[in-house]
């Protein structure tokens, strides 16, 4: 099973938090605390990531500077 894409999270999890494992999802929740209670067992493993998956309403700005 290939992984998901970004806008394949968002349809999925848009707005939620995930816990994703060698690029596929093994936990999501509402909340940060939730998804960590669910994943606790695993915090530490080198290929656990955990990360917010914005809605595909969200609207993102990101600043950019130079340092100069």
């Amino acid at each position: 099973m290939k992984p998901l894409s970004y806008t394949q999270l968002q349809d999925r999890y848009g707005g939620q938090f995930v816990a994703t494992y060698k690029g596929r999802v093994i936990a999501s929740a509402p909340t940060s605390k939730r998804l960590f209670e669910k994943v606790r067992d695993r915090l530490g493993d080198k290929d656990l990531l955990i990360h917010h998956v914005d809605s595909k309403e969200a609207v993102c700005v990101y600043r950019i500077s130079s340092s100069e």
